[in-house]
């Protein structure tokens, strides 16, 4: 005998209301978590605060609560020493220009979010302009560090543009579908802005 179709119906409705019914509780978990790890960070446990909001971005059911974990990711890493050149240097790549379907090809990352350089009161009121260049490492968690300053503008202004870069956030580069560290390098703009007089 068939089942009958309303009865199906009901029972395709049920199952699904089953698995939908604990993702509003686990957003609210994740989003509880990633409030523990803010606290965790503005009171200076980093390790800590770093951990757990790695936690909430690996296991977030959604797209905007792993990009608020991976800004507080990079937040925190912000926070905490440069790392320091090491034996896993030879893992870092560089983009390259062959087509995605190529096996070889390294994709670019590509800024998420962005946090703008603060022009030192020295430099605005000396009225020093132009840009700075830097040359980061973008890693597998879409941070960026190991940053160095290709291109001087004056010390202040340097300092501000490595404070903001190491604040954005990327979508690592791919190599093989996989998420790599990849170089990057991003131009800075400085300009005083002329008021009306």
């Amino acid at each position: 005998m068939r089942p009958h179709l309303p009865s199906l119906a009901i029972l395709l409705c049920l199952v699904t209301l089953a698995l939908c019914v604990p993702l509003p509780a686990a957003a609210e978990d994740a989003q509880k978590a990633l409030e523990r790890a803010q606290k965790l960070y503005e009171q200076k446990h980093l390790a800590e605060a770093l951990d757990m909001a790695r936690h909430v971005m690996a296991g977030s059911p959604q797209v905007t609560m792993a990009g608020e974990a991976q800004r507080l990711i990079c937040k925190v890493r912000a926070a905490l020493p440069e790392p320091q050149p090491g034996e896993d240097d030879s893992t870092i790549l560089t983009p390259n220009s062959k087509p995605a379907t190529d096996p070889d090809s390294v994709t670019r990352p590509v800024i998420l979010t962005r946090v703008a350089p603060q022009y030192t009161r020295e430099a605005r009121d000396s009225g020093v302009q132009g840009t700075v260049m830097l040359e980061s490492v973008i890693d597998e968690e879409g941070c960026a560090s190991r940053i160095k300053v290709l291109h001087s503008l004056e010390p202040g202004l340097d300092a501000a543009a490595i404070t903001a870069l190491r604040q954005w956030t990327f979508r690592p580069a791919q190599y093989q579908g996989k998420p790599v560290k990849a170089h990057y390098s991003i131009t800075t703009s400085f300009a005083v802005k002329k008021g009306k007089g």
